[in-house]
């Protein structure tokens, strides 16, 4: 093989004679030295180069071999172009309007809402047992100080307060949760909202 470092392409056509009308190739190394010859070099066929004619001008543009990582990342795009497209498939065919998307949002926000009344009524009685359970607690206890015994109360009495006090928190624990769902479906069907405006033409909500 002959191959010229950083050799004007031209000097190294001139200099092949005969070989004129072979072809030469341009390609760089893993330093960034340019390089011509006739031939490429095995550490170079996986590499990006260009092939020049006579007059030493580019006549092919080779890409480098695709490492696995940008094979796997060019399918990952592919596969989320793929899911983007149906998914706006589906909002077109689900969807004649804005006002069904926000119906639907509105509907399915006022359900969990209505859950939450439920379970907010629930708590307000818990809370009125707990709160009467507390007092009987107190109460014992202060009889017990006054007789000079130690200040404790029954066990059942003391059972049913820390039953009360986990269903509170239980209760809670599922408003809270019910929230946050309620947030996840506005801004689920916000973008699918700016999805289909942007899908038919209509003018961003103001």
């Amino acid at each position: 093989m002959r191959a010229l470092r950083i050799l004007a392409p031209g000097l190294l056509l001139l200099a092949a004679g005969p070989l004129a009308a072979e072809k030469v190739y341009k390609w760089v190394d893993e330093d960034g030295v340019v390089h011509y010859g006739d031939a490429l070099p095995p550490t170079a066929a996986g590499r990006g180069h260009k092939v020049l004619n006579d007059q030493g001008i580019a006549v092919e543009d080779v890409a480098a071999a695709k490492t696995a990582e940008q094979i796997a990342e060019e399918a990952r795009l592919a596969e989320a172009a793929r899911e983007a497209a149906e998914r706006d498939k589906v909002l077109l065919d689900t969807y004649l309007s804005v006002d069904e998307i926000e119906s639907l949002r509105d509907r399915r926000v006022e359900l969990l809402e209505a859950q939450n009344r439920v379970t907010a009524k629930y708590m307000q009685d818990l809370e009125r047992k707990l709160d009467g359970l507390q007092t009987e607690a107190a109460r014992i206890q202060a009889a017990e100080q006054s007789s000079g015994a130690p200040p404790e109360i029954p066990d059942q009495l003391a059972a049913e307060i820390a039953h009360a006090e986990r269903g509170l928190a239980g209760y809670r624990r599922e408003i809270n949760a019910r929230r946050e769902d309620q947030e996840k479906i506005r801004a689920r069907f916000d973008a699918d909202i700016a999805r289909f405006r942007e899908l038919k033409g209509l003018p961003p909500e103001a």
